[in-house]
């Protein structure tokens, strides 16, 4: 009987226990039921390195994005003690530099959290191992002129430690403080009732129905006292920024436990949208959801290991990175500005009016009286919040203007602003700042230097939508402009040559980007619309100096610039200037013409040509341009220029030197040309995925690059 009783509670005892399954060497999944609830602890352990494999397993993509995606500039950083933290750090570095000041309060970078973590020295851990170091993961005495015990002096020893903890030897264990691997428990051993950690770890609990693991619950079940999700949230907190209850969640992702539960694509996609970064989880690691393709729903990412500048991971929803399988996200839907500067106008009329700033309000807005306006002149640096909203609310798509005073923006416009202030009597050469809670989170122009590109004196400046708040950094590519002195002369903004673009009239086409720079011995311009409205095409302006501009292209001539008419798809320009000469300075005016003959001017880049002698001299018949994109899926082109006419060959090898196909074996006329391999071999057959290497020949000049082709 007693024999009968020991089996009996050995059952029990076992029946009760959480379940445990060890997925791989970085992944194990833990399952509890808490009052009825069933929840799954993941325990993630990324190493610092990636596998053995992962150049082949791997895939990049760099440049330009494709055509329905959209990519978030945030900071790209290698693994610094915990994949997650390290992940999270990336994060709120990327909403330091974007309004949301004090995530990073060291000095490097002028207090601004940089791009990478190569400001900061590497570190020598027990293991002899080269630890990576940034402060905004890990705090570490001595880094960035730290006089106390951090991070990694406290809790690390070297990957997959389990502990003690360094500091139970001292008996002091630092508060808590500026780093995110604090508050998310990672690498944490001895937290009496909190669970643990092993050197490089982080726990995330997650809901096995697939439903959301919001931080409420995690209180409620008693969770979030370990959970890296909860704890990224109370390091926000620390920060001085409001995570409304909610806002936080972990989440599987549909299908990977329940088929019709579970965060989708499309939620990611309006995450992105929304410009909020994700924390991907894969079995074993953790990495920054930072971007995405619509078409194919892949997932551009930071990973940790593969931070090169330029370089973006991807992977496709719902499938595997690095042969680890995706099970999930960490959200925090953090709070963001619903107020934009949409334009600036520097008047002709008496005194140089109007001179005012129009915003746009992205959402409805409780209490407009959260939000300032301040303008920095003639690049001399901040002068803070100047003026002040009233204490009233906003509707979603209202435009409201400040200006400087009110007759001559009535006489102007035809209405009256919204609001005047003496803090707006600005000229074509200063910078505004918008304020929200005390905080830079939009600007227009260069706080601390004098305009170039930007000038808009006696003319206007207009964000291209969509686009912005930019934070504290002025991102000139998401601006279109009238041009200097475009006003000059006019009387009203209704019968100008070029009228300020009032209102709901949403500008033509909407810039994404526009870009110059150095091809070989040619500038290469580029730039990619988010949209177009009737445009019938582009011109390119350029001067040197103070010289007149002149059209060196325009739709009418050049093909390759002409417009889409109306589409609500990003499209893809180019224009190479062969004219140049090398240590000359260019500058480069964008214009797209309507149906109705008008045209807008858009962006001006300004460039010097920096030519390499060998390979101006190299080539004198065959000039190579552009491979893109690259890697592919559907169609590569090859783009380049003959000086003289000549025959071209174009032939495509594999990996061991086999021709595959030959793409053109013909005389050709001197000029730009387009060549385009849709993946096939020379029997019409599709090929393997993979590296292959492209060389292209003309008279005595020959050039050989690799492409990759993905299936």
């Amino acid at each position: 009987m007693k024999k009968l009783l020991l089996v009996s509670l050995i059952v029990f005892l076992c029946a009760s226990l959480p379940a445990q399954v060890i997925v791989n060497d970085n992944f194990s999944v833990t399952t509890e039921i808490i009052n009825g609830e069933s929840i799954d602890q993941c325990v993630i352990n990324g190493p610092s390195t990636p596998p053995p494999n992962y150049e082949d397993i791997s895939i990049h993509t760099s440049g330009v994005p494709p055509y329905d995606a959209l990519t978030l500039a945030v900071p790209a950083t290698d693994w610094c003690f915990g994949c997650s933290a390290t992940s999270a750090a990336m994060i709120a570095g990327y909403y330091d530099r974007n309004g949301y000041p004090n995530m990073y309060v060291g000095p490097t970078n002028g207090g601004i959290f940089p791009m990478n973590n190569d400001p900061w020295p590497d570190w020598v851990d027990a293991a002899l191992a080269i630890r990576h170091q940034n402060p905004l993961s890990a705090t570490h005495m001595g880094l960035d002129g730290r006089a106390t015990a951090g991070h990694v002096d406290d809790y690390w020893i070297q990957a997959d430690a389990p502990g003690p903890d360094p500091w139970v030897s001292g008996g002091t264990e630092h508060t808590y403080g500026h780093c995110t691997g604090d508050y998310m428990k990672t690498n944490q051993w001895v937290n009496p009732g909190e669970g643990f950690n092993v050197d490089g770890s982080t726990v995330f609990n997650n809901f096995t129905d697939g439903s959301p693991t919001y931080d409420t619950d995690l209180e409620g079940y008693g969770l979030d006292i370990y959970d890296g999700g909860y704890g990224w949230k109370l390091f926000y907190q620390s920060r001085g920024y409001t995570v409304p209850d909610g806002a936080m969640f972990n989440q599987y992702i549909q299908g990977y436990k329940d088929p019709t539960n579970g965060f989708t694509f499309d939620m990611y996609r309006a995450m992105i949208d929304k410009r909020i970064p994700v924390l991907i989880h894969v079995e074993g690691h953790t990495m920054v959801g930072m971007g995405y393709q619509a078409s194919t729903q892949k997932v551009f990412l930071h990973n940790t290991w593969d931070t090169s500048t330029g370089t973006t991971n991807e992977m496709v929803w719902g499938t595997s990175y690095a042969g680890m399988a995706h099970y999930g996200v960490t959200v925090i839907d953090l709070p963001q500005p619903l107020l934009v500067i949409n334009g600036v106008i520097d008047g002709p009329l008496t005194g140089g009016n109007p001179k005012a700033v129009e915003l746009y309000v992205v959402d409805a807005i409780a209490d407009l009286s959260e939000y300032g306006l301040g303008s920095a002149n003639d690049g001399g640096g901040t002068d803070g919040q100047e003026f002040t909203f009233p204490a009233v609310g906003a509707n979603a798509g209202d435009f409201i203007w400040v200006a400087s005073e009110a007759t001559q923006f009535t006489n102007w416009f035809g209405d009256p602003p919204d609001y005047t202030s003496g803090a707006l009597a600005i000229d074509g050469d200063d910078a505004i700042e918008l304020f929200w809670n005390g905080n830079v989170v939009d600007v227009f122009g260069e706080i601390n230097s004098t305009p170039g590109a930007w000038d808009y004196e006696d003319g206007w400046a207009h964000r291209n939508c969509p686009s912005g708040p930019d934070g504290s950094t002025f991102v000139l590519g998401n601006w279109a402009f009238s041009g200097i002195n475009a006003l000059d002369g006019e009387t009203t903004n209704g019968t100008a040559a070029t009228p300020y673009p009032d209102g709901e009239a949403p500008l033509p086409v909407e810039l994404a980007y526009f870009i110059a720079e150095m091809q070989k011995a040619t500038i290469l311009l580029k730039w990619l619309t988010e949209s177009e409205i009737e445009n019938l095409g582009f011109i390119i302006e350029k001067r040197t100096g103070d010289t007149d501009w002149v059209t060196i292209a325009s739709y009418k001539s050049h093909p390759d610039l002409m417009g889409q008419g109306s589409t609500s798809n990003q499209t893809e320009y180019q224009f190479i200037d062969h004219a140049v000469k090398d240590g000359v300075t260019y500058e480069y005016r964008l214009a797209d013409v309507d149906y109705e003959g008008i045209v807008n001017y858009n962006s001006t880049r300004v460039i010097t040509a920096e030519m390499d002698k060998s390979l101006i001299t190299r080539h004198n018949q065959l000039r190579l341009h552009s491979v893109f994109p690259n890697p592919f899926n559907s169609i590569i082109n090859i783009e380049y220029e003959l000086i003289n006419s000549e025959k071209v060959n174009i032939n495509i090898y594999d990996i061991n030197g086999k021709l595959v196909t030959t793409l053109l074996d013909e005389q050709q006329d001197s000029g730009w040309h387009n060549v385009r391999w849709n993946g096939l071999d020379k029997y019409g057959n599709e090929v393997p995925g993979g590296v292959y290497i492209s060389k292209i020949s003309s008279g005595s000049d020959v050039e050989t690059f690799k492409i990759m082709y993905l299936k």
